[in-house]
């Protein structure tokens, strides 16, 4: 795959996350053609007129095929909206194109690794349903180099409330994906365990030092950071409130705060805290990391296009190449 590719890449969704990861793809890539599709065709020729260089065409992720037009070849595909029905997926198997299950969480992936089982060789799989399309979880493992051992990991996110109008995209995936299914995924001692949301209770610290209620993770995320640094055990939790920023009066914010204990390469124990904050909200951050994996796919940056096979955000991207795009997305990172 290059730059010169006369296939485009192929968008199914035109919501909040959708219409950013265009436009942040777009910014990187000038060049690079686009279909825009989705069940509303005027949706589509919207985004599809905004971002330029791109068609807009009517597709369903619930039709054999997505309703698109025979024998159109695409370069990538990584639908915004969930493929409950595999069409998606049978689609990038049949072109042999790289695919993500994007926005899927822990207890979704059994189907997608089950059809890749009997057809390994279809098309490169990316199971993307990490916070912020993998890119906070590769970035806190940059932030967490610096120890030799860790022996506690935390991600913990606030979401405001009013993050991309009313709560629409924020909230309705964390009610989703967190009270729809009553148990998340931790590491304790070494030990894989499932909670059940309101057995422990859960607190998040936000940046001006609010203590906020807070509920565990049904994502991925705790598999890549256990995986990758050996932490014996590994947390993620949320909280549904106002951020620093927006309690303020200033505006809506995403907030994140990574926490390591451990023992450095010097030999001394401690533990550090990051803060991550974009203005930009929740869903243009899992835009922005889906674009980076993207990019990754098919050989735009990082090394030659990847060929079939199962993959993490982890396994694909560079964690300092991760935060260096991150900060110059607009996310600020800093060390307390």
């Amino acid at each position: 795959m290059s730059l010169s590719s006369k296939e485009p890449v192929l968008f199914v969704g035109y919501g909040p996350v959708g219409s950013e990861a265009a436009r942040s793809l777009r910014r990187l890539y000038p060049d690079l053609p686009f279909v825009i599709a989705g069940r509303r065709l005027e949706k589509a020729q919207e985004l599809a007129a905004e971002v330029g260089h791109a068609e807009a065409m009517t597709a369903d992720i619930m039709t054999p095929g997505l309703g698109l037009p025979k024998g159109k070849r695409f370069s990538c595909f990584i639908p915004m909206i969930k493929d409950r029905a595999l069409y998606g997926m049978t689609l990038a198997e049949e072109q042999h194109i790289p695919y993500a299950a994007f926005s899927e969480y822990v207890y979704d992936f059994a189907p997608f690794i089950a059809r890749h089982i009997h057809n390994p060789k279809g098309a490169p799989l990316l199971l993307l349903g990490h916070l912020h399309g993998g890119s906070m979880p590769v970035a806190a493992l940059e932030l967490a180099r610096g120890f030799r051992s860790i022996d506690r990991l935390t991600v913990s996110a606030i979401f405001d409330p009013v993050d991309f109008g009313g709560g629409g995209s924020a909230s309705s995936n964390m009610v989703t994906g967190n009270f729809g299914v009553p148990s998340y995924l931790v590491r304790r001692d070494r030990k894989w365990e499932w909670r059940r949301n309101g057995s422990e209770a859960l607190n998040i610290t936000s940046s001006d030092g609010r203590t906020l209620p807070a509920h565990g993770f049904a994502l991925p995320d705790v598999i890549t950071l256990a995986n990758e640094t050996g932490a014996r055990s590994v947390d993620m939790a949320f909280a549904l409130d106002k951020t620093a920023r927006s309690f303020r009066g200033e505006g809506i914010s995403h907030e994140i705060s990574v926490e390591i204990e451990g023992e450095r390469h010097d030999g001394v124990h401690a533990r550090e805290r990051y803060e991550l904050e974009d203005e930009a909200g929740y869903a243009a951050m899992s835009a922005r990391g889906a674009v980076l994996c993207m990019e990754r796919m098919m050989g735009l940056a990082g090394g030659p296009p990847v060929g079939p096979g199962l993959y993490n955000p982890e396994t694909l991207l560079d964690p300092a190449h991760v935060v260096k795009r991150m900060q110059q997305f607009g996310t600020k990172i800093r060390k307390l």
